[in-house]
């Protein structure tokens, strides 16, 4: 055991020296995305060493990233018309969206939220706690700039937190927003086609700056957390708190329709069986079909599915936006009769291509399931029951 110990934290500091290393080529060029968010990382120190070698891993992994993002950028000609009627202004920069998409190659708008990051959200990227949605929207050019002068003044974790679990008080955070609230976070707008053309080449540093701290901390798993963020917009415009009306209609649609495109990539994630060691399918086709898909290891987080979910049926607009009543538990169990529905084995076709009496039937199966696993994770939670 020594022996293997030994070995293992040698193993650790070549990872460490090649992935620094690795970094360094990465960042050479100035005007990439790569480079500039590298500016605003956060060195952790892990309390557990395997996510520190995980992370080099990433690092070595990502590192040739941006010679193939400026490749795409560079041939991107966005038709600059399909800016001029769209009232999306930068409060920090004073920047129309069309100015935004004209005067740079690679800047987008992005919007603002509050998140926790606990260590763990390393490997479980669905995991990130969401705070809030916050009002504006943002060149993320302009965005970048006014986070590092706030980092270099108050240091990372009064500001975006780090690693710490919590989410930043009411007080603290990169900046304060139109609506007054401290962010300190951010993440890209769909907004139309000739946007989305540019967010896409970038989204790999942009997940992982924004879950790990680190734009060379991209995992796959990051996209499948996408749809637990759109699951937790759902949840929150349902729930009647702060986050209703018109804004927080417009960026639900919005933020839908950007995971709707980026679902080819995640379902390909899902296939290559990367995500959980399995090779995957639709989720939501899987947790309706048996009670072993809605397991913890296969399902971190259920808000996944229910962002996956409305992704899928287009819910987006009015208010409500169609979130599911399942994601609020019911006063009693489900009823005998109903248990154990989706478990019987038979395989249905995904939502996606059924009609009429089969999306009904695979409707009321899924709102089943959902509650069910809802309840037993309840009880484990309450009685720390392993799961």
């Amino acid at each position: 055991m020594e022996l293997r110990a030994g070995i293992q934290e040698k193993l650790n500091k070549y990872y460490r020296v090649f992935a620094d290393l690795a970094r360094t080529n990465s960042t050479v060029d100035a005007k990439s995305l790569t480079h500039q968010l590298n500016s605003l990382r956060f060195e952790a120190n892990f309390r557990k060493t395997r996510r520190r070698r995980a992370m080099d891993k990433r690092i070595l992994a990502n590192a040739g990233q941006d010679e193939c993002i400026a490749r795409a950028l560079e041939g991107l000609k966005p038709d600059l018309a399909q800016f001029d009627n769209l009232d999306l202004v930068c409060p920090l920069s004073g920047d129309t969206i069309r100015e935004v998409m004209e005067l740079s190659k690679s800047d987008f708008m992005v919007f603002p939220l509050k998140v926790g990051r606990a260590e763990h959200v390393i490997d479980a990227p669905t995991s990130i706690e969401v705070s809030q949605f916050l009002s504006g929207t943002y060149s993320f050019e302009a965005f970048r700039h006014t986070a590092k002068f706030t980092l270099d003044r108050h240091g990372a974790e009064s500001t975006h937190g780090g690693f710490t679990g919590a989410v930043p008080g009411e007080e603290a955070g990169l900046f304060k927003g139109p609506d007054g609230s401290y962010m300190n976070a951010a993440l890209p707008l769909y907004v139309n086609d000739d946007h989305f053309t540019r967010v896409r080449p970038q989204i790999r540093p942009l997940l992982g700056y924004f879950f790990t701290l680190d734009p060379l901390g991209y995992k796959g798993d990051q996209l499948l957390a996408l749809y637990t963020v759109l699951g937790h917009m759902h949840a929150r415009r349902a729930a009647g708190g702060d986050f209703r009306g018109a804004w927080a209609d417009w960026l639900v649609a919005d933020f839908s329709r950007l995971c709707r495109a980026l679902r080819g990539e995640a379902a390909a994630y899902l296939a290559s069986g990367a995500y959980t060691g399995q090779a995957r399918r639709d989720p939501v086709h899987e947790f309706v079909l048996a009670p072993r898909w809605r397991l913890k290891a296969q399902t971190p987080n259920l808000l996944t599915l229910v962002g996956w979910k409305l992704m899928v049926d287009g819910a987006g607009g009015g208010d409500g936006g169609g979130a599911p009543s399942v994601l609020f538990a019911p006063r009693s169990a489900p009823a005998p009769e109903e248990e154990g529905a989706a478990a019987d084995g038979i395989l249905v076709d995904p939502p996606s291509v059924l009609l009429g009496g089969a999306a009904q039937e695979h409707e009321r199966r899924w709102r089943v399931a959902f509650v069910e696993e809802l309840w037993r994770r309840a009880v484990h939670e309450h009685y720390k029951l392993p799961q």
